[in-house]
C-alpha cells in the first residue's frame, strides 16, 4: 500500500489470528516505511509503504506415501 497523506482519527486496535488444520505454521511480516509499528491518533504520516507478506508452510504430520502407479498412470 502506498500513500502520500494517512491519519488515524482514532489509535487503531489490531489482532491478526490464524485458525484451520494443525500442521500449519503461518507467519506475517510488514515493510514499513514512513509509518511506526505502533501509530498514534491525530499524527499526519507521510509518503507512507507498507509491504505485507503472508505466509503459510504446511508440515505433514505423517511422511506422504506416493502411488507410483496412479501418478504414472499405470494400473
Amino acid at each position: 500500500m502506498r500513500a502520500g497523506e494517512l491519519r488515524f482519527d482514532e489509535k487503531p486496535h489490531t489482532d491478526i489470528r490464524f485458525s484451520g488444520t494443525p500442521g500449519h505454521q503461518p507467519l506475517t511480516r510488514s515493510d514499513r516505511t514512513n509509518l511506526p509499528d505502533r501509530v498514534d491518533a491525530g499524527v499526519e504520516y507521510r509518503d507512507v509503504r507498507i509491504e505485507y507478506r503472508l505466509e503459510n508452510q504446511i508440515t505433514p504430520s505423517a511422511p506422504a506415501v506416493i502411488d507410483h502407479e496412479r501418478v504414472d498412470g499405470r494400473n
